[in-house]
């Protein structure tokens, strides 16, 4: 990542879709659920120097510290969230920040839906985002929350397929 470039704000939306091979109550649960929710939710760096704390409640919060390595110096990194409205097995959301260094980086609203399809979940992922301190080339920040927002949705549809209950035998 290359050092904060220009100061001015840059905001936008996206939504991102997932069919999950799980009922919504598990989705829901891989959200509360702590265990789960860490085989997931992932930040790189060097998981010995990570913490993470989750209070799964509207007015909760969860809290998210990594150290990333650059080839030339440490990256610490901050993930911070406050719950806003929590509907079990229909609706999650959220406002977030991204600190890192100490510089707040972005800051989002997110709204995650989930609603019954067949057996499965239909689950949508909304963000409204808006950048601070952008890197020398805005696009590429953009193209990362984006990017970070799929590879956690593939996160979570693998440890909802890790966690599925067995099937009972006769």
């Amino acid at each position: 990542m290359s050092s904060p470039g220009p100061a001015a704000p840059v905001g936008g939306a996206f939504t991102e879709t997932a069919r999950l091979d799980a009922p919504t109550a598990r989705v829901f649960a891989a959200f509360r659920d702590e265990p789960i929710r860490r085989r997931w939710f992932r930040q790189p760096g060097d998981r010995a120097r990570q913490t993470y704390a989750l209070d799964f409640r509207v007015g909760g919060r969860e809290i998210a510290t990594t150290v990333f390595a650059m080839p030339d110096r440490e990256e610490h990194v901050e993930y911070a969230s406050t719950f806003i409205d929590l509907v079990p097995d229909e609706r999650i959301v959220l406002s977030y920040s991204v600190r890192i260094d100490d510089v707040l980086r972005w800051a989002a609203l997110r709204t995650i839906g989930l609603s019954a399809d067949g057996a499965g979940t239909q689950l949508e992922w909304t963000e409204q985002y808006r950048f601070f301190a952008l890197t020398d080339i805005p696009a590429h920040d953009v193209a990362h929350l984006v990017g970070s927002t799929r590879l956690q949705l593939n996160g979570l549809a693998a440890a909802l397929a890790d966690a599925a209950p067995a099937a009972s035998t006769p």
